[in-house]
């Protein structure tokens, strides 16, 4: 299970967090991003495959090795299955992708108020909530950005981080993606001149 958690001294959070200090050091906007180990058990998908496999098992074994062998051996196969779904190796393959979706959209929509993203004095913070089991980026931009940067734009940076085939290839381009976005939002949002900015929500990345 280690494969898709980043442990929270890595370089990967050590260059998200000097990338948000740029983007906050020429803007007003400030970058909230969160990584969670997974956004949803899955419990309901993972018992319906544990007792579909389970039953189709105990029917085929059922006449050649008689019901309680074949009920245990289907029992086990069935507790086994349960047991992997927990990889995302094998998880990504039984849970259906539009349920994979909706689960980080959901997870990310609760960030979005228990990191207090629409707190902040001018409402132009952005979260970034990436979820490592799913290998999902959802991007929530408070309303002050909202009337000021089309949805589409996200939507596109979403689309490119959550087409790449592995976690260290999304991670490179997220960080990639943070450092380009600097110049857009230093347009969209300049801080006036002889301003001090204040830093009111931490920039380093928060591992849930």
């Amino acid at each position: 299970l280690m494969e898709y958690f980043a442990p929270q001294g890595s370089d990967f959070c050590q260059r998200v967090e000097k990338s948000i200090e740029e983007i906050e050091a020429r803007s007003q906007a400030e970058i909230v991003v969160v990584v969670a180990r997974r956004s949803d058990s899955y419990q309901a998908i993972r018992q319906r495959w544990f007792f579909l496999l389970s039953l189709l098992l105990l029917c085929l074994l059922y006449f050649p090795l008689g019901y309680y062998p074949a009920l245990i051996v289907s029992l086990g196969l069935g507790s086994l299955l349960w047991y992997l779904s927990n990889f995302p190796q094998l998880g990504r393959y039984l849970i259906p992708q539009t349920q994979r979706e909706v689960a980080v959209l959901r997870a990310a929509r609760l960030a979005f108020f228990s990191e207090a993203v629409s707190s902040t004095k001018g409402r132009c913070a952005i979260l970034f909530f990436f979820s490592r089991w799913e290998r999902r980026l959802e991007i929530v931009p408070d309303v002050g950005v909202e009337g000021q940067i089309s949805n589409s734009l996200w939507n596109e940076l979403e689309a490119k981080i959550n087409s790449l085939p592995d976690l260290a290839a999304q991670e490179e381009a997220f960080q990639k993606m943070l450092a380009d976005l600097a110049e857009t939002l230093a347009q969209r949002f300049p801080l006036p001149a002889g301003t001090e900015k204040q830093n009111e929500i931490p920039n380093a990345p928060h591992f849930i």
